[in-house]
């Protein structure tokens, strides 16, 4: 786990992924992961995203790397 702010980026073998709750808005998580992918997170898989939305839901959005090893 890496701390990416006041949020942890969780990795698991195939994908990372952090969710930032009321932390990060649900209309900017896209621009955050993109932002981590590369600095804080190692761009050799996947970075999801996830933000709770005012109404209850939830925003996911993901970044990759160009060329995928899998």
């Amino acid at each position: 786990m890496q701390e990416g702010g006041e949020f942890e980026i969780r990795e698991l073998s195939c994908l990372r992924y952090f969710h930032g709750r009321e932390r990060i808005e649900d209309t900017i998580v896209g621009i955050v992961a993109g932002m981590l992918l590369g600095d804080a997170a190692p761009a050799d898989r996947p970075l999801f995203g996830l933000a709770s939305a005012s109404d209850g839901t939830a925003t996911v959005k993901v970044c990759g790397p160009r060329h995928p090893s899998v």
